[in-house]
């Protein structure tokens, strides 16, 4: 339905187009604008009667088509248990067979395979890999040309990725390879970085030399230290590198190993308003421009916390797959500041994986703008 809805849009513009190149009445165009959404909704409404006549009608058994499956076994069964429990599919299951010996009086030798789709008018085969061997999927395919039969071969790659796949080939051999992130293409990493490099350079002029230069003055003069607090954090694919925060506590020797609590003791008057407003994060805009942060992204951890997190929570070094953010998904919906338990980092990873996995330029805009919204309302978990 998308496709013809899109055609027939399509013509609408270039037959409107058309009309006014040769200067035809406002009327008459109005008229061929009704025209065509008149056909286009007739399309839609003609589409949906059409499958959803066809789902009951399956439902009661008819327009079918028969099926085999050449293979016994989990992924076999289970494809017939879908076939079984959903009739509007319209496949009627008749029966396994198997290159193997077994008691079920279902299950069919498979040298019989041949002989019995013919007689029983079997449309469709469908092969299990590993059930089956490759030699005989290939007698099976060659018998299927001749005999105008579809073939169809499956397997069982559900415990292996939730990303999906895809199948390419090199030279004459198919490789079938887990589905790229969108932050892994040329096409959506060059506008996401150009992106970072133009807001960076904009916010480090109008926001981070003037906030240097005024909370510089106010550091120093609460407590003795440098400016800037610098901490190795873990990046891209694993890789360390120096995160620059406003330093907000207390010179002492548990920075690289303690986060900030609530009521923390470390934390000196300036720096508890810089934590609370987010303003701690705003060096990280050289980072950015460095290349070893994104404004967006999953937030770094301390190179402790990264050893200490990966050996609890499944699938963990996943988000290293892209460049940290000085923000991310996970932040805005809630999950920032201190980790209290094991699930406030699961909840963490769920949303990093999720946003590696379903990255557009929409949703890094949205969580900018709800960055920025979270910075003058408050954050009761940032402190």
């Amino acid at each position: 339905i998308r496709y013809q809805a899109s055609f027939i849009s399509i013509q609408i513009f270039i037959s409107v187009f058309l009309i006014l190149i040769i200067q035809i009445s406002v009327d008459n165009v109005a008229s061929f604008f009704k025209s065509y959404i008149a056909v286009l909704g007739s399309l839609i409404l003609y589409r949906g009667v059409y499958y959803y006549f066809f789902r009951w009608y399956r439902k009661k058994g008819f327009n079918y088509r028969n099926v085999v499956i050449a293979g016994y076994g989990k992924t076999s069964k289970e494809l017939v248990k879908t076939f079984k429990d959903h009739p509007e599919y319209g496949y009627k299951f008749l029966n396994y067979f198997s290159e193997y010996e077994h008691t079920q009086e279902n299950i069919l030798p498979i040298k019989t395979l041949f002989d019995y789709c013919i007689v029983n008018a079997v449309d469709q085969i469908y092969c299990c890999i590993p059930f089956v061997s490759n030699r005989m999927i290939k007698r099976i395919i060659e018998f299927s040309e001749l005999n105008h039969i579809k073939v169809n071969i499956t397997t069982d790659f559900r415990g292996y990725s939730n990303k999906g796949f895809e199948l390419e080939k090199i030279e004459n051999i198919p490789v079938l390879k887990l589905a790229q992130s969108p932050l892994e293409l040329s096409v959506n990493k060059i506008p996401k970085r150009t992106f970072d490099v133009i807001v960076s350079l904009l916010l480090t002029v109008v926001l981070f030399v003037p906030l240097y230069v005024i909370f510089g003055i106010l550091i120093k003069l609460e407590s003795n230290g440098p400016i800037l607090f610098k901490q190795k954090r873990t990046g891209l694919k694993n890789t360390e590198f120096t995160c620059l925060k406003f330093r907000t506590m207390k010179a002492n020797c548990e920075s690289e190993t303690e986060q900030a609590k609530q009521d923390d003791a470390r934390i000196t008057g300036v720096g508890s308003f810089l934590r609370k407003t987010s303003l701690d994060e705003i060096p990280q805009l050289i980072n950015v421009i460095r290349g070893e942060m994104s404004l967006i992204g999953p937030r770094p951890h301390m190179i402790r916390h990264t050893q200490l997190y990966s050996g609890m929570i499944s699938k963990f070094m996943a988000r290293h797959h892209i460049l940290p953010g000085m923000t991310g998904l996970a932040q805005v919906k809630g999950y920032r500041g201190e980790v209290k338990d094991t699930r406030d980092i699961a909840n963490r990873i769920k949303y990093d994986k999720f946003y590696i996995e379903n990255w557009s330029m929409l949703m890094d805009l949205e969580i900018f703008i709800k960055t920025i919204l979270i910075i003058f309302k408050g954050d009761e978990n940032a402190y």
